[in-house]
């Protein structure tokens, strides 16, 4: 699994990939991503006949992206395994807003 599926689905694209071992963790088959089987074109006209149904796919994968694919969370990640080696780390303040110059 590369960065490109939460790259793709982050972008509220509807994901169709061939099931990767794992996969599973990150996000739920046919609810969050399309699983393509050896009739790809079969699956892609499938998917672009139904658009309602190709968009809520998109929707709950971004959803799930959002919510487990962030810096805080990279940060939050490495900070835990940081404290499983015992490093002791404080966690910097993080600025959500900064105002926009004109």
């Amino acid at each position: 699994i590369t960065m490109r599926v939460l790259e793709a689905v982050g972008s509220g694209a509807v994901l169709l990939s061939e099931h990767l071992p794992g996969m599973e963790m990150l996000l739920e088959p046919e609810t969050e991503y399309a699983v393509l089987s050896p009739e790809v074109v079969n699956d892609v006209r499938e998917l672009l006949s139904h658009p309602d149904a190709m968009q809520d796919i998109a929707d709950r994968a971004l959803t799930r992206s959002l919510g487990i694919n962030t810096y805080d969370h990279r940060v939050d990640e490495l900070f835990a395994i940081l404290a499983e080696l015992g490093v002791r780390a404080a966690r910097p303040a993080i600025h959500k807003e900064l105002p926009c110059p004109e």
